[in-house]
C-alpha cells in the first residue's frame, strides 16, 4: 500500500511469522518541515491581513496541525499508541489491535503483525463469507463508544482502509498514527452535551459547550443560545431513529463557525471519528 509519507510491504520474519512493514519515503522528514514553514507563515499573513485573523487564532491551528504531522512522522510513536490500544482492548475478543515488533521498529521503519480480513465496506465479501453484517457494524460502534468514554484515547483516522473484519466478524484495526486524547472533563462534558441534546435542553448545551473549551475572540451568547434552540427544534421534528450524529455534529459546527467560536482540536477529530463510524454502520446496515 501506498501513501503520502511511507509505503507498506507484506513479508515475512526469518521464523515464518507473516507481517507488514512501513517504511518512510526518503526526504519526507525535509520536505514536511519546508511545506510547514511555508504554512506558518501564510498563518502569520492572514492573521495581520484579513478579517478570518481578527476572528481566529490561525497561527494557533497551524502549529497544533504541525504537532499531529510530526507526530505521524514518528513510528515509534505510532507503535506506542498501538501498544496502547493493545492494552485498553486486552480481553475484548471483537477487536484484535496488531503487535508491533520492537526489534525491528525504528522511527522510520515500523513492523507490526499481519492482520488478514475483509475491508469493513466491502458489503459483497462480508456477505459471500456469511457474517452478519448488523453483528459487525455493532463491534464497529461499540469499538467508538468504548475510545471515547471508557479510555478517553482514539484513533482519529478510522476510514475503511485501517479497519477489516475477520472471518469469525471481529475487527482488526490498523494505522496509528493519528490519535486523539480527552480528558476527563471532556469527556464528561461530553456526555453532558449529548444528555442535553436528549432532553431538549438548550441552556445546559450551551453551558457545556463553553465548559468544553468552544469559545471565541466574540461571544454573543443570546444569539449562539438563539441558533442552538432552533437546532434542538428541528431535532425534534422527527423520531428519534432519524436522527444522525453526524448530520447534529456538523450543524452544531455550521452554528460554531457562524459565532466565530474555536473548536479543540481534538473535538474536530472527534466529530469527525462520529461521521465516519455513523457512515462505516450506514453502509453494513442501513436500518442500524
Amino acid at each position: 500500500a501506498s501513501a503520502s509519507i511511507g509505503q507498506v510491504y507484506a513479508t515475512r520474519l526469518k521464523n515464518g511469522q507473516r507481517v507488514v512493514v512501513k517504511i518512510q519515503r526518503p526526504d519526507v522528514v525535509k520536505t514536511t518541515e519546508q511545506d510547514l514553514e511555508i504554512l506558518a507563515d501564510m498563518a502569520e499573513f492572514v492573521n495581520n491581513n484579513s478579517e478570518l485573523g481578527r476572528r481566529y487564532d490561525i497561527p494557533a491551528l497551524v502549529d497544533e496541525f504541525s504537532y499531529r504531522i510530526r507526530n505521524e512522522l514518528d513510528y515509534l510513536r505510532e507503535g506506542r499508541n498501538a501498544d496502547v490500544f493493545r492494552r485498553n482492548f486486552h480481553g475484548d475478543e471483537t477487536v484484535h489491535i496488531p503487535k508491533v515488533y520492537w526489534d525491528l521498529t525504528t522511527a522510520r521503519v515500523l513492523t507490526m503483525e499481519e492482520v488478514g480480513g475483509y475491508k469493513i465496506n466491502d458489503v459483497q465479501a462480508l456477505d459471500a463469507a456469511g457474517l452478519n453484517r448488523r453483528v459487525v457494524a455493532e463491534n464497529a460502534s461499540r469499538f467508538t463508544l468504548r475510545m471515547i468514554f471508557e479510555f478517553g484515547f482514539f484513533h482519529a483516522d478510522p476510514h475503511t482502509g485501517n479497519i477489516f473484519v475477520k472471518p469469525d466478524g471481529n475487527l482488526a484495526i490498523v494505522d496509528f498514527g493519528m490519535v486523539g486524547r480527552l480528558s476527563e472533563k471532556m469527556k464528561r462534558g461530553l456526555m453532558q452535551m449529548a444528555l442535553a441534546v436528549a432532553r431538549n435542553d438548550v441552556d445546559r448545551l450551551v453551558d457545556e459547550m463553553l465548559e468544553a473549551g468552544i469559545t471565541g475572540k466574540r461571544v454573543r451568547l443570546e444569539a449562539l443560545r438563539h441558533d442552538m434552540e432552533r437546532l434542538l427544534e428541528n431535532l425534534y421534528v422527527g423520531t428519534f431513529e432519524e436522527m444522525s450524529a453526524s448530520d447534529v455534529t456538523q450543524q452544531i459546527m455550521t452554528i460554531a463557525i457562524k459565532h466565530q467560536l474555536q473548536l479543540p482540536t481534538e473535538l474536530v477529530m472527534l466529530i469527525r471519528l462520529v461521521a465516519i463510524s455513523e457512515d462505516i454502520a450506514a453502509q453494513l446496515c442501513p436500518d442500524f
